[in-house]
């Protein structure tokens, strides 16, 4: 079977679920010899009115499709926006949606995937997050330890209900049986993530390691914390997921992660996350776009918890753990 088509203005729809699985094939995330992907598009931040943006959408161009045409289209296009995202569509092959890629995986790859020794973190500082998401999807726990030389440790923990595991494999197309079997992932029995469990691993951590924080969005918070019990809000920070909060730890991760100062020891589960963020740019600010649950093939679960525990070893590693309670407010 062979496939030829343009983007498109949808990105929840099929074509653009095909377009996701081939980037990461292409990408190396993902692995499949069944396919022969050719992907024809301009990159990040080229401009729509150079030639030369319109030569990598093109392949053809001076045979079949000649650039005095592609120059008249767009100067009829670009005076109106609904126009020029036809252009976009159906001569530069750009997905028009308001998000772009936010991860650069060829530098993650590269940089962020270096195995470290887990042995050595035991009874070193850490600081955590926590995204509970939804109790029938994915929760993620990261922890990041603060390095002295060399990149940061970042250590992940995943969650799905076993029930769930036949679906959700069917659904995002990533293996997930094999991540559980690998010990990057733990599957409790039911329909549900069993929030006790969550608890019974973040206890562990904290008898293994020196963990000051544990960064959390408050939803669903309330009813995890009457799971697990009142230990966890001595050590629990609500950590807003808004614009106004978020803007500036997803920037100073991606500066980290693009100068390899973080590494995920090579976790698959992580690598897969940040292959699959979107971005949208609000007044100059960087949005990560979670995406539908039930209709999306992509996760960022482990994206968003991997920038909070980032962003709170930033915040205070420099400060001595008696002033750490001052700065936050606790449950």
């Amino acid at each position: 079977m062979m496939i030829i088509t343009t983007s498109g203005p949808e990105i929840n729809g099929v074509c653009h679920q095909e377009y996701e699985k081939c980037k990461q094939i292409l990408s190396g995330v993902e692995r499949s010899d069944r396919y022969w992907i050719g992907i024809y598009e301009p990159d990040d931040g080229d401009s729509d009115d150079d030639p030369a943006t319109w030569e990598k959408a093109n392949p053809n161009l001076g045979v079949s499709v000649h650039l005095t045409t592609l120059r008249d289209r767009y100067d009829k296009c670009r005076l109106s926006e609904d126009d020029l995202a036809d252009f976009r569509i159906k001569n530069l092959n750009r997905w028009v949606s308001g998000t772009t890629r936010w991860a650069n995986m060829d530098i993650w790859l590269q940089n962020c995937c270096v195995p470290y020794d887990d042995d050595a973190l035991l009874g070193c500082t850490a600081y955590g997050a926590l995204d509970l998401s939804s109790t029938s999807d994915f929760t993620a726990f990261t922890m990041t330890f603060p390095a002295e030389t060399g990149p940061c440790p970042q250590k992940h923990m995943f969650w799905i209900p076993g029930d769930k595991i036949a679906s959700l494999t069917r659904q995002l197309r990533v293996p997930i049986r094999q991540w559980i079997a690998d010990g990057y992932m733990i599957a409790t029995p039911g329909p549900i993530v069993d929030y006790e469990a969550v608890g019974d691993y973040i206890k562990k951590c904290m008898a293994d390691y020196d963990l000051r924080l544990i960064g959390c969005d408050d939803w669903r918070l309330e009813f995890f914390m009457s799971k697990v019990g009142d230990w966890f809000e001595n050590i629990a920070v609500v950590y807003g997921q808004g614009m106004k909060s978020m803007f500036l730890p997803v920037d100073r991760y991606k500066e980290a992660y693009q100068c390899g100062q973080i590494t995920s020891g090579g976790n698959p589960v992580m690598t897969w996350m940040m292959s699959c963020v979107e971005s949208k740019t609000i007044n100059g600010n960087t949005k990560l776009v979670k995406p539908q649950i039930d209709k999306s093939k992509t996760r960022i679960d482990g994206v968003i918890t991997s920038v909070m525990s980032h962003d709170l070893m930033l915040t205070n590693e420099s400060r001595p753990p008696v002033e750490i309670a001052d700065a936050f407010m606790f449950f």
